[in-house]
């Protein structure tokens, strides 16, 4: 017996998915029995689709063409409605923790469609390294992870080249999360600077390094998720220059908006 599995590929949310389906698996048959000519009488293969979904965490659309269909419950009609079935496999719903055991290739690609802190872009990268240094014979398969693993590091808010190899990237890891830091600390005191000697006094210069913080914060906040909501500019300009402090850390490794301004 043969099973054919038929993988979809999804970054988006698709209502009418069951339906595709249907389509689908219908041309996939009719291809089979054209190819091998089979003959009256003869048993289709079963088919398993699979939607792959590496986009956001919810995904909204129903798993069957019957959540489609306008028939009441005790319709006799439901035994003659089409199935258009599929089984939804999330990238990234599997917890971290427990993909991280699991030494296949399968893993490592869900880890690198997670978007990971600094701090753990290290640990996946040496983890990827060291599979394809147990498996040479992978070499071009290696080219393709490689960029899996700069797409990953851009999507952790890095604008700075990436170089091509894995190797040289993850020299460039280690010492990107120092570098970050010292960026954050260093405009921040020169934006404060130059609109403290603008103002000509004390309080003039304290306000000053505070709008510097706060053009960082915002400026760093879309380079990573976007042009911020109107109420989380104004929540910026607003707060002091310790929390802005606070908020600048967090931004570095934060997997998500809301965690930078979590209590």
């Amino acid at each position: 017996m043969f099973l054919y599995l038929h993988l979809e590929f999804q970054s988006e949310d698709d209502w009418w998915m069951p339906v595709r389906v249907v389509a689908y698996e219908a041309l996939l048959l009719q291809q089979i029995i054209a190819e091998q000519k089979l003959p009256r009488g003869a048993l289709l293969p079963p088919v398993l689709t699979i939607v792959l979904y590496n986009g956001p965490p919810d995904w909204k659309a129903p798993a069957a063409l019957s959540d489609l269909i306008a028939l009441p419950p005790d319709s006799p009609l439901w035994p003659w409605q089409p199935q258009g079935r599929y089984y939804l496999l999330k990238a990234t719903g599997y917890p971290r923790e427990q993909l991280r055991p699991h030494d296949n290739m399968a893993a490592l690609l869900f880890r690198l469609e997670q978007r990971q802190k600094m701090d753990e872009l290290g640990g996946l990268l040496d983890d990827v390294v060291d599979w394809f240094r147990r498996h040479p014979e992978l070499s071009e398969l290696r080219k393709i992870f490689t960029e899996l693993v700069r797409q990953a590091i851009k999507a952790a808010g890095v604008t700075t080249p990436i170089p091509a190899e894995m190797q040289e990237i993850r020299t460039m890891i280690t010492t990107l999360g120092a570098t970050w830091r010292e960026e954050w600390i260093g405009v921040g005191r020169e934006e404060g600077k130059k609109e403290g000697k603008k103002e000509g006094k004390e309080e003039g210069k304290k306000e000053g390094k505070k709008e510097g913080k706060a053009e960082l914060l915002l400026r760093q906040f879309m380079r990573r998720f976007g042009t911020p909501a109107p109420e989380v500019e104004a929540r910026v300009r607003a707060a002091e220059s310790g929390q802005l402090d606070a908020w600048g850390e967090r931004l570095i490794d934060a997997p998500t908006a809301a965690d930078v301004f979590r209590a």
